[in-house]
């Protein structure tokens, strides 16, 4: 069976496995305080040396010949956010993606690695979303020093969500319970995650509080995970845990389940001494790593890998346009996932499917009942020439309209990117509402908006150059659509004097 190698870095120390197949060979943990024992100058050490000469010790203990490896990190190096977008293509996804997870997270998408998974709602028609980031300063930093050392990472994700999946695979979650939490400590530090209809929804770290002698407080642990249950049922409402899980060495994981019986939920005592039968593991640290090294083995919605390249998805000149909009400024960055994705948005700003109008799916009906109808090929050879040509325009005629109605999700992105590209100084949109005629064929699209510049001519010429544009490009001229503006004031706004203004593009 082949080997593979799972290492787990926390701020404590390094947790090192092998495993052969699904089965643990060896492993090792080794906390930051060794090197420090070793007469090293640890204080003077960066991060980078501290990890570098760890991974070193680690290997020698582990005794592997093994250069690549599965890495994991600590909920407190993690970016981890739940969101639910309208339901879209995967290359509608991933250009929209990053605009809107940018709004909930404290950095820049450019300034993190990456990941998501995703569950597509149909009845609903919405995509609910588990995005996990890093720091790229953070993570690059500690790449550098596995591979000075000489080690491939293959992949990067979240030590706690590794550790569940490999719960869920071996069964100390059972696969019925769809909405549970899972409370992973040690006497240090903690992690809590919680999953609702079988997808991850949440997760925290916890730096677990002490008593006066040094041991874990397990009625602060209890209001800690009060206080992150009550937030959970406060977000997902009617939304109820079936089981929380609570894993940790013996005794810690039965005294916090003992001390937390009144959360109101029930819950399970998983003690780390119990959770492996073969191949016992020192500490959680380890099994995180053992859940690593089986990586290929656990349930693929909770395998992400921030490091994987992304543009065998989305071509890598669409990112870079997308980006470009983040040299606008700040107070206009709402406008470009509005441009991307708000027509997908129900409400004021809305997109009217093509996929879902009866009057296109009349018409499809239409074009396939009179392709049925078509005569026998077999036939063709005894009819005469002119009839044959006649036929052959009909067919050109019927392909030409279902290549139209194949080119419709391609006409609606290029006329959104075309605003994005087109946006104007002082330039923001109240609202956007785009959709086809009935004839399924024409775009019109309803703008409106405001500019604000502090001066009212200059307000003018930011929209005469907005409307400029949109009238020279070469989309609107192919597409034969005419731009009108509709109205254009003065209007006060929130104690602002603004310019309103709304255009029709058909």
């Amino acid at each position: 069976m082949k080997k593979r190698l799972g290492i787990y870095l926390n701020s404590e120390g390094i947790a090192f496995a092998e495993a052969e197949g699904k089965n643990l060979s060896s492993s090792v943990f080794l906390s930051f305080s060794c090197l420090l024992e070793e007469g090293r100058g640890f204080s003077e050490l960066s991060s980078t040396l501290k990890i570098e000469a760890l991974l070193q010790k680690g290997l020698r203990e582990l005794r592997t010949d093994l250069k690549e490896a599965y890495l994991g990190f600590s909920e407190k190096e993690s970016i981890f956010r739940v969101l639910e977008l309208p339901y879209m293509s995967k290359k509608e996804l991933n250009l929209a993606l990053p605009l809107e997870v940018e709004k909930y997270i404290p950095f820049r998408i450019e300034e993190i690695f990456w990941d998501y998974q995703e569950r597509r709602a149909f009845r609903e028609k919405k995509i609910k979303i588990a995005f996990l980031g890093m720091k790229k300063t953070f993570l690059e930093e500690s790449l550098k020093a596995f591979s000075n050392v000489g080690v491939r990472i293959k992949s990067v994700e979240s030590g706690l969500f590794s550790l569940i999946g490999f719960l869920i695979l071996i069964g100390k979650i059972p696969k019925r319970y769809k909405d549970f939490a899972v409370f992973s400590f040690t006497g240090e530090e903690g992690e809590i995650a919680i999953f609702r209809e079988g997808f991850p929804y949440f997760s925290r770290y916890i730096k677990i509080p002490l008593a006066s002698e040094g041991e874990p407080d397990v009625k602060k642990i209890g209001k800690e995970l009060e206080m992150t249950l009550k937030y959970y049922q406060g977000e997902a409402k009617a939304s109820k845990l079936e089981r929380l899980f609570i894993l940790g060495e013996s005794s810690l994981a039965k005294s916090c389940q003992e001390g937390i019986q009144d959360l109101g939920v029930s819950s399970e005592s998983l003690p780390l001494e119990d959770v492996l039968t073969e191949g016992k593991v020192a500490n959680l640290s380890e099994l995180k790593a053992y859940s690593l090294a089986i990586r290929d083995y656990r349930t693929k919605s909770l395998k992400f890998d921030i490091l994987k390249e992304r543009r065998d998805v989305v071509p890598g000149e669409e990112i870079a346009e997308v980006l470009v909009s983040k040299e606008v400024p700040l107070n206009f960055k709402p406008l470009f996932f509005l441009l991307i994705i708000g027509v997908f948005i129900g409400g004021r700003v809305f997109f009217v499917q093509i996929s879902k109008e009866t009057s296109k799916r009349v018409e499809i009906k239409k074009i396939e009942e009179e392709l049925k109808a078509l005569p026998d090929f077999q036939k063709f050879g005894s009819l005469p020439l002119t009839e044959l040509e006649e036929r052959e325009s009909y067919f050109k005629k019927v392909l030409a309209q279902l290549k139209e109605y194949s080119d419709i999700p391609k006409d609606n992105a290029v006329l959104i990117e075309l605003l994005r590209r087109s946006i104007a100084e002082g330039m923001w949109f109240k609202e956007l509402s785009l959709k086809r005629e009935r004839n399924l064929k024409d775009l019109c699209l309803v703008l409106q908006g405001y500019i604000y510049l502090g001066d009212a001519q200059k307000e003018r010429n930011s929209l005469n150059k907005f409307i400029t544009k949109l009238k020279e490009s070469e989309f609107l001229k192919r597409k034969k659509m005419r731009l009108a503006l509709n109205s254009v004031r003065q209007k006060e706004l929130e104690g602002y004097k603004v310019t309103a203004f709304t255009i029709e593009i058909r």
